[in-house]
């Protein structure tokens, strides 16, 4: 069942922690941890057999996002040599056949480390894979060969002629991305093409503004918050996120002041009364 809510449905662990709590069992997160890794022989094996059929997809989206995990954390803070500080899960997207699928890594290596890995498993005959990807070079592979497609949304923002742009985006048959440049939305808040595709974030930060207000709404209260971000998020900052909430739509860049109300009243509503 932990495993089904965690991996399954994404409820964090705190929050499963807190839906325990309703019925009286406490149930702490390292010990959900300790739960699932004593069931977890069976599944690895079904995961590693899951790999040696995604090494061999015709098509490959890949991309990474920021994690947090205590113990490399620990191993980051007591590294001498100024290495690489930044902790990541990667997705891998494979398309084999008709089928999918979607195979994750956390650690200290970027998507296309983790797309190198795993091309090493991939049969010496086939021809190499279409990679689907953001600009970013740390999500190319070094050492395997791919063909590589870029996300036309992404080369849309490194045209340099506002017209060249257009045409793309008419090709597109979308609008093009009004966000050309950096945009001040508050003391704590920005939104910068250059930064998580223009979506608004905390500024000397990639939190977005959307994940906090959704913290909100599930109940978290603001030192919870706080506490969350190891203080990169400030109590400022979280009511600076609730007075603009109706400019933040999730997993969208900001589009400008004056494009009306963007989110649910109900949501700035119960950020305010959190």
């Amino acid at each position: 069942m932990l495993v089904i809510q965690r991996y399954g449905a994404g409820l964090p662990m705190y929050r499963i922690a807190k839906w325990q709590e309703y019925f009286g069992v406490p149930l702490p997160a390292s010990t959900q941890w300790e739960l699932i890794d004593a069931a977890a022989a069976v599944p690895e094996v079904i995961y590693e057999r899951l790999i040696e059929r995604g090494a061999q997809g015709t098509l490959i989206h890949n991309d990474d996002t920021f994690m947090r995990v205590q113990s490399l954390r620990r191993e980051i803070a007591a590294q001498e040599d100024g290495g690489r500080t930044g902790i990541f899960t990667t997705n891998l997207l494979c398309q084999t056949g008709s089928n999918q699928i979607a195979l994750f890594f956390t650690g200290r290596k970027h998507a296309g480390e983790n797309l190198d890995e795993l091309l090493k498993r991939r049969a010496a005959e086939l021809d190499k894979p279409l990679q689907m990807c953001d600009a970013l070079s740390r999500n190319s592979p070094k050492s395997s060969p791919t063909d590589l497609c870029h996300c036309l949304r992404g080369g849309e923002r490194g045209l340099q002629s506002p017209w060249a742009g257009r045409i793309l985006a008419t090709l597109m048959k979308t609008k093009p991305t009004q966000l050309a440049r950096r945009v001040e939305l508050g003391k704590h808040i920005v939104a910068d093409p250059e930064i998580c595709h223009g979506q608004p974030t905390f500024k000397g930060t990639r939190v977005m503004v959307w994940i906090v207000l959704e913290q909100i709404e599930d109940g978290l209260t603001w030192a919870e918050i706080v506490r969350e971000w190891d203080g990169k998020v400030g109590e400022d900052a979280i009511a600076e996120a609730i007075s603009i909430a109706d400019l933040v739509v999730k997993h969208e860049p900001f589009r400008g002041f004056n494009v009306g109300t963007r989110r649910k009243p109900a949501r700035r509503a119960a950020g305010i009364a959190a």
